[in-house]
């Protein structure tokens, strides 16, 4: 730990957290506030949520900055939504590597996948119902994915109980997949028949 290389790799580490993990985080969250007022107009004034969607699709100055595609999925209250997301998939991803014990790891890993759970759930930021479900069965499969990780490595269920868990949640995943392709049909449909009318 002493040596010019660990040193030298330290300092690049570093580096690439300012940019990365914090840099995009904080970019996305800074441009996506220059256009908040365009994306949830409803805060200064009072109008209905269904109006205000409609507004921003008409929007040409929301439809020429690519960069509010990633706020016109969720309600306009929750344009900022996508920065929760990645946060919570840094946090998941990068945070959790930095533990030096695996149960404090898995309990941090845990509590935010409750957390991020009860969040989705209450707030239902998606505008298509849907996709707001998914995301919470998803947030499920995150928690049933620790706990099963937790019972294996307390061997608590091991051998055919850890295939068995294993297929399950696959098959769930794979359910989901068929759901969503179902569910993305029918919108497609939906969406052709009100546009022709």
């Amino acid at each position: 730990c002493t040596s010019s290389e660990y040193k030298l790799m330290l300092s690049y580490a570093v580096i690439m957290c300012l940019v990365y993990p914090i840099g995009v985080w904080s970019t996305l969250l800074a441009w996506l506030w220059s256009f908040r007022k365009r994306l949830d107009p409803a805060v200064h004034r009072n109008i209905e949520e269904s109006r205000v969607i409609q507004m921003r699709k008409q929007d040409e100055v929301l439809r020429d900055a690519p960069i509010t595609t990633v706020a016109l999925k969720f309600k306009p209250r929750y344009w900022y939504y996508e920065c929760i997301t990645l946060a919570r998939r840094l946090l998941l991803t990068s945070v959790a590597l930095m533990f030096t014990s695996l149960s404090y790891m898995t309990i941090f890993v845990f509590f935010l996948t409750v957390i991020t759970l009860i969040i989705d759930k209450e707030c239902e930021p998606y505008q298509r119902r849907w996709t707001s479900a998914f995301m919470y069965f998803l947030d499920w499969q995150l928690v049933f994915f620790i706990e099963a990780v937790i019972m294996m490595d307390a061997d608590i269920i091991s051998g055919a109980g850890a295939v068995a868990t294993s297929s399950v949640l696959l098959a769930t995943n794979l359910l989901l997949v068929v759901i969503v392709v179902i569910d993305q049909r029918g919108d497609m449909k939906r969406e052709m028949r009100e546009s022709e009318i």
